[in-house]
């Protein structure tokens, strides 16, 4: 993944210089770097690198970059850069936006792009996110042979659909609370229980269907689990989500955060607020460039390059030359028996198929 090496590259350096320029006036919030790894009942598990690289900040506004780069099973990968900020509020809240750019090459060997973007409202007990998502590469073909495309054939219509994959445009959102650990017996002021549900749309005019349903998620976080590193943290995550295209999907997973910064830096992490903590949580948005089948087209003769407007069928007892001559041009006649009448003229554009 040369594009995420690149990327991650440039924002170690990036990160430490401006935490040279920001030491003037003691910075809050330093960088983190965060490894995990989830499973996924539709063969989308992966395992991921997230890095969270303040570029500015003030006492109560922050400025930054969070990075993501992941590795899916049947050999797809991804990369997500985006650039967000953050105001804290005097009522409590933490308002924020980004804008970023996604890059993802599917096991099928195409590469999609798209631009995301969304809003985000943080408290102590409480969060607020709508995320949108736009690609910005056209459909995609794929090689017939990969199982991804499908000839139809209904009564006398014939049709192919996933001919192309196409990167869907769309919006999510969800709404999350803290649970209070005590109520549940858990205990430990380092602990924290977050549950979160919310929904999405994707859609496509080139798309077979659109891909849209509620999705549901709890976190259970573990904070400044490493020994003299405040602001580390263990993430335990469940989340679900149901749609007709993906059916009902589970994913269970962890990620393991590691603060970054001059030593410093981090001990002042742990005098933080709880308000001025939720500054520095990763950006929460859909984890793949959402790719489906396209919709259904014509079936294309590959010798005589002619799209097919139809399919008739010949059986034992039947007669290819009456078939032959009631389908009209443009059609595929499949024969698995049947008799010839005299000689056989197949009319302009139409193809004579054994079924055999």
């Amino acid at each position: 993944m040369r594009f995420v090496a690149s990327v991650f590259c440039t924002l170690f350096v990036g990160t430490f210089c401006v935490g040279q320029q920001a030491s003037a006036h003691e910075a809050k919030w330093s960088p983190w770097v965060e490894f995990g790894g989830a499973y996924v009942t539709d063969d989308a598990s992966r395992g991921s690198v997230t890095l969270f690289a303040p570029l500015s900040q003030g006492p109560r506004d922050l400025l930054f970059i969070d990075a993501r780069g992941k590795l899916f099973e049947e050999e797809a990968r991804e990369a997500n850069v985006a650039l967000a900020y953050r105001q804290m509020l005097a009522n409590g809240w933490n308002l924020g936006a980004w804008i970023g750019g996604d890059v993802r090459r599917t096991g099928l060997d195409n590469t999609f792009w798209q631009l995301s973007g969304g809003f985000e409202a943080l408290s102590e007990n409480f969060d607020i996110r709508v995320n949108g998502y736009g690609p910005v590469t056209d459909p995609q073909a794929v090689g017939f042979n990969t199982g991804f495309t499908q000839v139809v054939l209904s009564g006398s219509s014939i049709y192919m659909v996933g001919g192309s994959e196409v990167g869907l445009r769309g919006v999510d959102g969800e709404v999350g609370v803290l649970v209070p650990t005590d109520m549940l017996s858990l205990g430990g002021a380092d602990m924290e229980l977050r549950v979160y549900g919310g929904g999405y749309y994707f859609d496509h005019e080139a798309a077979l269907e659109e891909v849209a349903g509620p999705k549901g998620r709890l976190e259970l976080r573990f904070n400044d689990i490493l020994d003299g590193m405040p602001g580390s943290r263990l993430t335990a995550e469940y989340a679900y989500s149901y749609d007709e295209v993906r059916d009902s999907r589970h994913q269970i997973g962890a990620r393991l955060r590691i603060p970054l910064g001059p030593p410093e830096e981090r001990l002042r992490y742990a005098n933080l607020t709880s308000q001025e903590r939720r500054m520095m949580d990763g950006l929460e948005r859909d984890v793949d460039i959402v790719v489906v089948r396209s919709e259904a087209e014509a079936v294309e003769d590959a010798l005589t390059d002619v799209d097919f407007d139809r399919v008739a069928y010949v059986d034992d007892g039947g007669s290819v030359t009456t078939t032959a001559t009631a389908a009209g041009g443009n059609s595929l006649i499949i024969a698995t028996g049947g008799t010839i009448s005299a000689e056989q003229f197949l009319q302009d554009s139409q193809t004579l198929q054994s079924g055999a």
